[in-house]
């Protein structure tokens, strides 16, 4: 694991290996000690150290905090911490060209938290691609999301699951008389019996996320854990914020609005409300009604004998847990809290080990016609269809060598020959192609055609272009050969559309590039790695239009 960027993108098998070593760690830091185990990055010559930075976006008190604990025990000298406020970026410079000059002054582990989604994976991606043209302590530099947009918020589960994890080896209180019940059952146990016991704590465990989980990274960060173990999903939480039912793919689940359901969970999981982002769903009054109706109070403790955790920060004015349980036993999330620079510092020091690693990026495989239509010389094809053009007046003399996109609707040639210029079809002289519209047409009425003389389009740009032209005839003439074919949608597409989601890293920064995974079926859908969002194709059309 070179970077820690999302849950979705770790194994089960480092999952484990980070909290085994946030467990060994936690005595050590808690009575202050060196642990002999864990290797410091430090030199005598502090010119050597390496340079841990914080690159927040948004507001932080427990996570930057601790990213910076974390990092010093573990060696890192910390450097500024960058912000809008004091960075290029109040200048408009871009993610990357900013993240591009800290890692310049060797910063060697950059950790982000923005509310742009994807920034972390679009820079992994970025200086993974440029390893051949760039210092090599850049490439090999780290990245650990520390919380992006409404998705992401790796270090958080993690902590959470140490934190559970250390309850149930006998931590039941934070205090010196649970860390010593801790140690105990710690030495008896090896780093191979203490993964085994993560996963079958993870496996069958019974998780209640009570309020805003639509909105929240961390119930996000949750639902990636459940398809890396067996974990059952209770949401609970009026209708407004209830998460998408497309995210909730691959996990085991049940929704409820009523916080009784809660009672037979081993965790009932807070989550603040995000006020700020329901404006186009509800009024504030509304918003605080239904946080009310899920508060966690004294009667439902009574009868409740799991954990009650939340990854913090309260809102004291629409508290979702009663005031007067925040102290309660049953009530872990100080302790959680307390696990935040043991465990990140596990993080920095599993990427650590492994920045010299090569990352894989996101690629497609090789796409191919879905039907022959016709295939024959362009001699044959010419004797075929002469007594066809005899008579006809035609506004543009065929071609014999290169591409025709037919069947094109009315008025969409345009779009298509601006689509196949940006993604560099014609090089760099720009379009030399010429489009027929409003032709006459026995299946559409009227139709577009694009005729691309001398050119060839890649077939995965042709595939990809039936998602705006569904009826789209394909006519490829090469080396003397005639080919008439037609494709469907492929597995994925690279680089042609917008993402939708105008938060997305891919809107916010001019060097980050698209990349759609494509569910394919009856009503295709989109998938966008970088901000994680789903898009019909109605969507994936209109943001086309709106910024093309």
């Amino acid at each position: 694991m070179k970077h820690c960027l999302g849950i979705d993108l770790m194994t089960a098998d480092e999952i484990c290996r980070v909290v085994t070593r946030s467990l060994r760690l936690l005595p050590y830091f808690y009575w202050n000690k060196q642990p002999d185990f864990l290797p410091s990055l430090g030199t005598e010559d502090s010119w050597l150290f390496p340079m841990e930075k914080n690159a927040f976006w948004e507001p932080s008190s427990r996570t930057a905090d601790s990213l910076s604990e974390g990092a010093e025990r573990l060696g890192f000298r910390c450097g500024r911490q960058i912000t809008p406020e004091n960075s290029s970026i109040k200048k408009n410079e871009p993610f990357t060209r900013a993240v591009f000059t800290a890692l310049e002054q060797r910063t060697g582990v950059l950790c982000l938290r923005t509310t742009i989604e994807g920034v972390g994976l679009h820079l992994a991606h970025y200086f993974e691609r440029a390893a051949d043209r760039i210092p090599y302590w850049v490439h090999e530099a780290v990245f650990v999301n520390g919380g992006d947009g409404r998705k992401n918020h790796p270090t958080q589960i993690l902590l959470d699951v140490v934190c559970y994890t250390a309850y149930r080896l006998g931590m039941t209180t934070y205090n010196n008389a649970g860390i010593k019940a801790l140690e105990v059952k710690l030495a008896e146990m090896s780093d191979d019996a203490i993964g085994e016991f993560i996963t079958a704590t993870l496996n069958g465990l019974k998780i209640a996320i009570v309020g805003d989980g639509k909105n929240s990274r961390v119930t996000n960060s949750w639902i990636d854990l459940g398809r890396l173990f067996d974990i059952k999903f209770l949401f609970v939480a009026p209708q407004p914020f209830q998460v998408d039912q497309w995210r909730l793919e691959g996990v085991k689940y049940s929704v409820s609005d009523k916080l009784s359901d809660a009672k037979g969970c081993h965790i009932v999981y807070t989550i603040r409300t995000q006020i700020e982002r329901l404006d186009r769903i509800m009024s504030v009054a509304e918003a605080e009604e239904a946080i009310a109706s899920v508060m966690i109070t004294p009667e439902f403790l009574r009868g409740f004998n799991g954990v009650i955790m939340d990854a913090q920060p309260l809102d004291a004015e629409r508290p979702i847990i009663h005031p007067s349980l925040w102290s309660d036993p049953q009530v872990i999330m100080d302790f959680q809290a307390g696990c935040g620079s043991i465990t990140r510092c596990a993080v920095f020091d599993e990427c650590w080990s492994h920045r010299h690693d090569h990352i894989e990026l996101p690629s497609i495989a090789q796409v191919e016609p879905s039907r022959i239509l016709a295939a024959e010389s362009i001699a044959a094809h010419i004797e075929r269809v002469k007594d066809k053009w005899a008579g006809d007046q035609r506004s543009v003399n065929p071609i014999y060598n290169g591409t025709v996109l037919d069947r094109l609707k009315a008025g969409s040639g345009s779009l298509l020959d601006l689509l196949l210029e940006r993604a560099g079809v014609y090089g760099r002289e720009g379009s030399d192609s010429i489009i027929a519209n409003r032709k006459r047409s026995t299946t559409l009425t009227k139709k577009d055609i694009l005729f691309l003389e001398d050119r060839f389009v890649p077939y995965q740009m042709l595939a990809a272009l039936t998602m705006l032209a569904r009826e789209m005839v394909v006519v490829e003439m090469r080396d003397g050969q005639y080919r008439k074919m037609s494709f469907d949608l492929p597995p994925a597409i690279a680089q042609i559309f917008n993402c939708p989601n105008t938060n997305c890293i891919t809107r916010n920064d001019p060097e980050a590039e698209t990349f759609f995974r494509v569910n394919a079926g009856e009503v295709p859908s989109f998938d966008c790695v970088y901000c994680r969002d789903r898009f019909s194709a109605s969507q994936m059309r209109k943001s086309l239009a709106l910024t093309h």
